[in-house]
Protein backbone atom coordinates (compact mmCIF):
# COMPACT_ATOMS: atom_id res chain seq x y z
CA UNK A 1 0.00 0.00 0.00
CA UNK A 2 1.42 3.58 -1.17
CA UNK A 3 0.83 6.05 1.20
CA UNK A 4 0.29 9.87 0.02
CA UNK A 5 0.26 12.72 1.85
CA UNK A 6 1.14 15.73 0.04
CA UNK A 7 1.31 17.07 -3.25
CA UNK A 8 3.75 19.50 -3.55
CA UNK A 9 4.97 21.46 -6.85
CA UNK A 10 8.52 21.90 -7.32
CA UNK A 11 9.06 20.31 -10.53
CA UNK A 12 12.66 20.34 -11.65
CA UNK A 13 12.46 22.61 -14.69
CA UNK A 14 14.76 23.62 -16.70
CA UNK A 15 15.13 27.46 -19.37
CA UNK A 16 16.95 27.92 -22.47
CA UNK A 17 17.09 31.07 -24.76
CA UNK A 18 14.99 32.08 -27.61
CA UNK A 19 16.95 30.86 -31.09
CA UNK A 20 16.70 32.16 -34.57
CA UNK A 21 16.75 29.45 -37.58
CA UNK A 22 18.75 31.32 -40.23
CA UNK A 23 17.77 28.94 -43.23
CA UNK A 24 13.94 29.88 -42.79
CA UNK A 25 14.51 33.27 -40.96
CA UNK A 26 11.58 31.86 -37.78
CA UNK A 27 12.23 31.94 -34.27
CA UNK A 28 12.32 28.82 -32.02
CA UNK A 29 13.95 27.17 -29.22
CA UNK A 30 16.63 24.36 -29.47
CA UNK A 31 15.82 21.13 -27.71
CA UNK A 32 18.20 18.23 -27.76
CA UNK A 33 19.72 19.35 -31.37
CA UNK A 34 15.96 19.81 -32.36
CA UNK A 35 14.57 22.79 -33.92
CA UNK A 36 11.12 23.65 -32.49
CA UNK A 37 9.02 26.79 -33.47
CA UNK A 38 7.84 29.45 -31.63
CA UNK A 39 4.37 28.46 -29.72
CA UNK A 40 4.62 24.78 -29.82
CA UNK A 41 4.48 22.39 -26.96
CA UNK A 42 6.00 19.00 -26.43
CA UNK A 43 6.65 15.78 -24.55
CA UNK A 44 9.57 14.00 -24.72
CA UNK A 45 11.64 11.06 -22.42
CA UNK A 46 9.16 12.76 -19.18
CA UNK A 47 9.60 16.26 -19.73
CA UNK A 48 6.78 18.77 -20.80
CA UNK A 49 7.98 21.43 -22.77
CA UNK A 50 7.36 24.79 -24.58
CA UNK A 51 8.55 27.24 -26.77
CA UNK A 52 7.99 30.72 -26.75
CA UNK A 53 8.57 34.11 -26.48
CA UNK A 54 10.32 34.02 -23.42
CA UNK A 55 12.36 31.06 -24.48
CA UNK A 56 12.79 27.27 -23.93
CA UNK A 57 10.86 25.93 -20.42
CA UNK A 58 10.94 22.35 -19.76
CA UNK A 59 9.84 20.48 -16.82
CA UNK A 60 9.97 17.28 -15.82
CA UNK A 61 6.61 15.33 -16.01
CA UNK A 62 7.21 12.78 -13.06
CA UNK A 63 6.78 13.04 -9.43
CA UNK A 64 9.54 12.14 -7.00
CA UNK A 65 8.61 10.22 -3.68
CA UNK A 66 10.01 11.61 -0.63
CA UNK A 67 10.22 10.67 2.77
CA UNK A 68 10.14 6.80 2.91
CA UNK A 69 12.60 4.76 4.26
CA UNK A 70 15.84 4.85 2.29
CA UNK A 71 17.45 1.50 3.96
CA UNK A 72 14.99 -0.50 3.06
CA UNK A 73 13.88 0.72 -0.01
CA UNK A 74 14.77 1.76 -3.22
CA UNK A 75 13.24 4.60 -5.71
CA UNK A 76 12.75 2.97 -9.45
CA UNK A 77 12.17 5.15 -12.36
CA UNK A 78 9.98 3.90 -15.15
CA UNK A 79 10.69 5.97 -18.17
CA UNK A 80 7.55 4.36 -20.02
CA UNK A 81 5.30 5.70 -17.73
CA UNK A 82 7.29 8.29 -16.34
CA UNK A 83 6.32 6.97 -12.68
CA UNK A 84 8.64 6.35 -9.90
CA UNK A 85 8.01 3.03 -7.67
CA UNK A 86 9.40 2.75 -4.36
CA UNK A 87 10.18 -0.54 -3.41
CA UNK A 88 11.48 -3.12 -0.81
CA UNK A 89 15.04 -3.66 -0.99
CA UNK A 90 15.23 -7.38 -0.07
CA UNK A 91 11.81 -7.62 -1.84
CA UNK A 92 10.98 -5.46 -4.92
CA UNK A 93 7.27 -6.48 -5.74
CA UNK A 94 6.50 -5.00 -2.29
CA UNK A 95 5.95 -1.55 -2.39
CA UNK A 96 7.42 0.82 0.36
CA UNK A 97 5.33 3.80 2.21
CA UNK A 98 6.19 7.25 1.33
CA UNK A 99 5.24 10.78 2.70
CA UNK A 100 4.76 12.80 -0.08
CA UNK A 101 6.11 13.81 -3.88
CA UNK A 102 7.96 16.60 -5.26
CA UNK A 103 7.23 17.84 -8.59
Amino acid sequence: MVAVSVVLTSAACTQGKLHINFKTKTKGCMYQGTFHKMNTEWNVKCEDCMCSESGLYCCSSASIPSGYDKEACNLMFDEESCNYKVTRKDDPSISCEYKSMKG
